[in-house]
């Protein structure tokens, strides 16, 4: 066994943990992948009115894949018109990817900031036209389903929708492993934004429940893990 971890510690993580190229298939050493949860630190009901801050703690006994993280969140339309007597809910017009709703994000480790974006909306909504049609409209399918006339489906009057929601950050981008058994303190920030950034009516009001972030992680054979640990030992 020992000569079998060393073998594809050779083969196949030595220069980087990429395993999405370079030809290279086999992964007998992942003995196991999961999809995880990770619930929110503060809570599980959000908007931008009140509890504003959805804070995540990534721990656990694995090797995460940082490129599958996801945010999953149910948005829920609490939008009124107060024009009305009495006030009657009304439909929530989405005008932005999801991810405009929340107006910073921040990634931290061992309590240092890693990562930080202050206008996440600007920054949002420029990657978003720069996506092909065809990909801004299958990504669609994960939040706001777009419509023929290139609009995004409205939320219908006190109603709620999952949204599946890509982090922007740099480091779950790319496809090299992190040892969570390792990084024991990394921290993802997301603040909400004014509801009327992401959404056309003045008075644009919602809730955020059901919030985790997704990802998946593996368990390699435990010599593998043994050889990281005695090559940080030795930097």
């Amino acid at each position: 066994m020992q000569e079998h971890g060393i073998t594809h510690l050779q083969d196949g993580l030595v220069g980087g943990l990429n395993y999405a190229g370079d030809g290279i298939k086999s992964a007998e050493y992942v003995q196991s992948a999961k999809l995880v949860k990770f619930a929110a630190q503060s809570g599980d009901r959000f908007s931008p009115q009140a509890a504003r801050v959805l804070r995540f703690r990534l721990m656990d006994e694995c090797w995460l894949q940082p490129v599958t993280l996801k945010l999953q969140v149910q948005l829920n339309n609490t939008t009124l018109n107060d024009a009305a007597t009495p006030p009657a809910a009304i439909d929530l017009t989405p005008i932005a990817q999801p991810l405009c709703m929340f107006q910073s994000a921040r990634l931290l480790l061992n309590g240092q900031a890693c990562e930080s974006i202050d206008e996440l909306p600007v920054m949002a909504s420029i990657m978003d036209k720069l996506q092909p049609v065809s990909t801004r409209i299958t990504r669609s399918m994960q939040h706001h389903p777009i419509q023929d006339n290139g609009e995004y489906t409205p939320l219908k009057a006190g109603r709620s929708r999952f949204l599946l929601i890509d982090l922007p950050f740099g480091l779950t981008r790319q496809h090299l492993w992190l040892p969570l058994h390792i990084i024991s303190q990394l921290v993802v920030e997301l603040t909400l934004a004014p509801a009327s950034t992401a959404f056309a009516e003045a008075n644009a009001n919602f809730t955020l429940e059901n919030v985790h972030m997704l990802g998946t992680c593996l368990h390699v054979d435990s010599n593998i893990t043994m050889q990281y640990h005695l090559s940080l030992i030795h930097i």
